[in-house]
């Protein structure tokens, strides 16, 4: 039976949508707050083994290396970098920043190469693993559904950060309750996730087939992400958005109904390159890009 992994509703509405990489599971709306969510919900013990085989990544990233997609994922990395480096100001190695979902490593790399003083969480042995060889930081295993942060590292931190992590997330509410315990009281938590209003979603159908997935157990808009974000305890809450894919990617989706996979990640031909700008602010400018980022305040 249906139950909202925020409100605890059991009215929904199915939207007609299956996912592109399970035949046993579909997407429903929370009548009562509005959450997209998968249904039926996996068990813990099936999401473990979901992500212990790697699944998510073998079905991205089946055409490409390990390597090639830490290539392709440096474009996220340089941004979030520069995210950060627009909330805390230059002297990185005074901000303390923990990852959670620190994936493959890159981002951890990234920001200990630049001085910040980094560590990170992540739950896949796999994972953990390829990114302990990457970087020298701490990486611990801690599963904050029924973790508090503080409790754990025994440490608290001026930025706590996930990007595409929160999607994942069986309770989200009670995951960023226990993350908030390992902020310091002026810190901020950062969190980047796919937006459900993405445009594409409209106009593209072999799109709206492809966007559906197994691995994604809640999907957020805007004001969605706010409300999740102000249960758990903040305080305050701003968001923007960001398109990370270019117009060339949307152009190639409209007339080829597959992914730009095979190019740079995010390539725009110079001659586009001022439409491709154009596309992408009016885009985050009316929240109907591909991504949100929010940062929230104690």
């Amino acid at each position: 039976m249906f139950e909202c992994i925020v409100c605890g509703s059991k009215a929904h509405r199915n939207m007609g949508k299956r996912t592109r990489d399970s035949k046993h599971h579909s997407i429903v709306q929370c009548d009562k707050c509005k959450l997209v969510q998968l249904y039926p919900m996996p068990s813990i013990g099936e999401d473990k083994e979901f992500y212990d085989q790697d699944n998510q990544a073998k079905f991205v990233h089946k055409n490409i290396t390990l390597e090639e997609a830490i290539e392709k994922g440096l474009p996220d990395v340089k941004r979030r970098i520069h995210f950060l480096d627009e909330q805390f100001g230059n002297d990185r190695s005074r901000v303390s920043v923990l990852e959670i979902g620190s994936g493959y490593g890159l981002f951890l790399k990234q920001a200990f190469e630049s001085g910040y003083d980094v560590e990170g969480i992540e739950i896949s042995d796999t994972r953990r693993n390829i990114a302990s060889r990457l970087v020298d930081c701490p990486i611990y295993d801690y599963n904050l559904m029924d973790q508090r942060l503080d409790e754990c590292t025994k440490k608290k931190y001026d930025a706590v950060v996930m990007f595409q992590v929160l999607e994942h997330i069986q309770d989200p509410v009670t995951f960023l309750m226990n993350a908030k315990t390992g902020l310091k009281s002026t810190g901020q938590l950062i969190i980047e996730v796919p937006n459900v209003e993405d445009h594409l979603l409209a106009f593209c159908n072999e799109y709206n087939l492809f966007y559906w997935q197994r691995a994604h157990l809640s999907y957020y808009s805007a004001s969605i992400l706010e409300m999740v974000i102000k249960k758990a305890g903040f305080t305050k809450v701003n968001t923007k958005g960001v398109q990370r894919y270019s117009l060339e990617n949307a152009m190639h989706w409209l007339n080829t109904g597959q992914p730009q996979i095979n190019k740079p990640l995010y390539a725009v031909r110079k001659e586009l390159q001022w439409l491709d700008s154009y596309y992408r602010s009016q885009l985050t400018n009316s929240l109907t890009c591909d991504t949100l980022v929010a940062t929230a305040y104690l």
